[in-house]
């Protein structure tokens, strides 16, 4: 039997899983807001449905059977939905995956339909509409019909019993013991990669606790922010107005009052961003990463010599006379560990895991990597070029600044050498985030176990002086280059073709090749799927913005009608609606801008897979974009809540006075 194809087909299963729980927990935030939506739903016409109800009671209609009729109604209209909803959802996303992912030629779309876990989701769906939609009702038919007696009852419960039996508290309850479930299940299954293919249904079913936990935790620390917002707004709209009278303070007088109304709309907003910025950012933001990773791993050149031989002394001599090279030069990475193995050599029982770029010719490197340095380097090529003075060095940024290196800064050449040898002090000249062919040092579980884990860059000069004393035990691994600057007027293509013809066993790779690679190797659906969700937001946002000024219109009708009996105009109510809706909103969009922009810096590429190899990930976020973030989600929701009072009060009636 092939162990490696068995071995391969178990991590390409394994991947395969994680790449779909990817997909499920990018799409948290649109699910959460597609909740609200469908509440706000379920909320439609309650105004006239108190009256119906209560006319039901008048008329001696048992509650039995009024629960019966509205079961009936959420199972007829949550039928009709789904019937017309799974096709036209089936066609939309064949078009998409035909079309923006050209998926055709590679796989057939509807054999989805023949996945159980498609009828699962469906149906898990078809059963949350109905009850929800009918638990709701019930539960607003119940309110509708009790007793004042029964109410007053009701709201003397104890403080500690209120908060324990808030939605809130029972919420994150619930996701607090559901991700700790989900985690220490995950967490306690072990590393070996056909233990997890042989437990493949259970880690999965850990990793979707997980998921719910998360989702149930964030539904309810959003729902604590929002009635905290609602509070801060009720106590200004109470001071201001006891300090002037003016339709300006009659709104937020009103705000204070009916607070609660906008307690889903506060929640959404808090969402909005979450929903929004990934798709915009990520984008851009992946393939400048892509652009940068891909020209770090050809170290800046034009053409990049890999895998091969240092004892091919004659390789550079051949690459040397090809018609069109202008200038090649050799480095060195080479991975100094550590793993602390107590020896008499190593009394202190060091751990490290270093990095050290060796330059063979510190100026033909200079001139080569040149023309691709980028702007965005926080080093100078004057910086590199001080690496021809016999023991300075420089170091990756973060080790840098956890230690306080600074100009000229001495590091000691026994932080890595056996100590039985006589020690260097070598001279710091600057820090660098990231530079050609040096991998970037991540955090991750090995890593972590690690005291020290960084980078050095240094010429040949300063190195050959290290080189023989590192310890007997620590493992000590080269990987030489060679870079490559041709001419301008020369076509690379055939220069490759002409290199990788030559009788040594090399690889020979370009920018363009790698990032191609790259490219390659991204997660495209999880990118267009975040599009996807950013144009299905600001859909939703608008519709939201129609059925939340629908259900408070209905609500405020009496407010509407004194506010008209004493003189006010239908565009003053209008504009004292409006100037609610934005100031409930304002906070949590600016809260939901920043939970997003925190959660770009350090969750999103874990999902899109973007490699991380040469440098860390960091999204492209300008302030200016931030602001203009903020600014469409106001015109999405206003556009929706605006247009929609514009009709309800082009309705209205003012009711005749006898």
């Amino acid at each position: 039997f092939c162990y490696d194809f068995e071995s391969f087909v178990i991590s390409f299963q394994v991947n395969w899983i994680f790449q779909t729980i990817s997909i499920f927990m990018l799409g948290v935030p649109i699910f959460l807001l597609l909740s609200l939506l469908i509440i706000e739903l379920f909320n439609i016409g309650n105004f006239e449905k108190t009256i119906q109800f209560k006319l039901f009671k008048t008329y001696g209609l048992e509650f039995g059977t009024l629960r019966k009729i509205l079961f009936t109604e959420n199972l007829l209209s949550t039928s009709i939905g789904l019937i017309l909803g799974i096709p036209l959802g089936t066609l939309i996303g064949f078009a998409i995956s035909s079309f923006g992912l050209d998926l055709a030629n590679k796989a057939s779309y509807f054999n989805a339909y023949l996945e159980p876990v498609v009828y699962v989701i469906i149906l898990a769906l078809f059963s949350f509409l109905i009850i929800g939609g009918f638990i709701t009702e019930l539960a607003f038919a119940r309110r509708t019909v009790q007793l004042t007696s029964e109410v007053f009852k009701s709201k003397r419960k104890k403080f500690i019993r209120r908060i324990f039996t808030s939605v809130e508290s029972l919420l994150l309850i619930s996701g607090i013991i559901t991700f700790i479930i989900g985690f220490l299940g995950w967490r306690y299954i072990p590393d070996s990669l056909y233990i997890v293919f042989a437990v493949l249904p259970l880690l999965t079913t850990f990793v979707f606790l997980m998921i719910i936990g998360i989702l149930l935790t964030l539904a309810s620390l959003f729902l604590i922010l929002s009635r905290l917002i609602v509070y801060l707004w009720r106590y200004i709209g109470v001071k201001i107005w006891q300090k002037r009278k003016s339709y300006f303070t009659l709104a937020l007088k009103q705000l204070a009052t009916y607070s609660k109304d906008y307690n889903r709309a506060i929640f959404a907003m808090l969402l909005v961003s979450l929903c929004i910025s990934p798709g915009l950012v990520l984008m851009k933001s992946s393939n400048d990463h892509l652009a940068i990773e891909a020209n770090l791993k050809v170290g800046f050149s034009d053409i990049c010599v890999m895998s091969w031989a240092d004892n091919d002394s004659m390789l550079m001599e051949s690459i040397s006379t090809i018609i069109g090279v202008d200038l090649l030069t050799k480095v060195e990475l080479v991975e100094i560990r550590e793993l602390g193995i107590i020896k008499v050599a190593n009394p202190d029982n060091r751990i490290f895991d270093v990095n050290i770029l060796n330059i063979y010719n510190v100026s033909e490197f200079i001139e080569i990597i040149s023309p691709n340095f980028p702007e965005s380097c926080k080093y100078p090529l004057a910086d590199i070029s001080e690496l021809e003075t016999n023991m300075t060095y420089m170091m990756s940024s973060k080790f840098a600044q956890k230690n306080n290196y600074d100009k000229n800064e001495t590091y000691s050449s026994s932080e890595i050498t056996s100590l039985t040898y006589a020690t260097y002090n070598m001279i710091f000249i600057n820090k660098f985030d990231y530079f050609p062919l040096v991998p970037y040092k991540s955090s991750n579980f090995l890593t972590r176990l690690l005291e020290d884990n960084y980078n050095l860059v240094m010429s040949n000069l300063t190195y050959s002086q290290l080189k023989y004393k590192f310890d007997e035990t620590t493992r000590v691994l080269y990987e030489s280059y060679i870079l490559v600057r041709i001419n301008p007027t020369a076509n690379k293509t055939l220069l490759v073709n002409m290199i990788e013809s030559l009788p040594y066993p090399i690889r020979v790779t370009t920018f363009d090749n790698e990032l191609n690679a790259l490219k390659l190797e991204q997660n495209k659906f999880a990118l267009v799927y975040l599009i996807i969700i950013t144009i299905i937001s600001f859909g939703l946002i608008s519709f939201y913005g129609i059925l939340t000024a629908r259900n408070i219109y209905k609500q405020k009708m009496r407010i509407i009608e004194s506010e008209y009996n004493i003189g006010a105009k239908k565009h003053q109510i209008w504009l004292n609606f409006s100037v609610e809706l934005i100031f409930v909103i304002i906070i949590p969009i600016f809260i939901s801008v920043i939970i997003s922009s925190i959660l770009l810096y350090y969750i999103y590429d874990i999902f899109l897979g973007v490699q991380q190899t040469y440098k860390n990930f960091v999204p492209w976020l300008p302030v200016w974009f931030i602001a203009l973030t903020i600014l469409f989600c106001l015109v999405a929701i206003l556009g929706g809540w605006l247009s929609e009072l514009w009709i309800q009060f082009h309705k209205y009636k003012p009711a005749r006075q006898e």
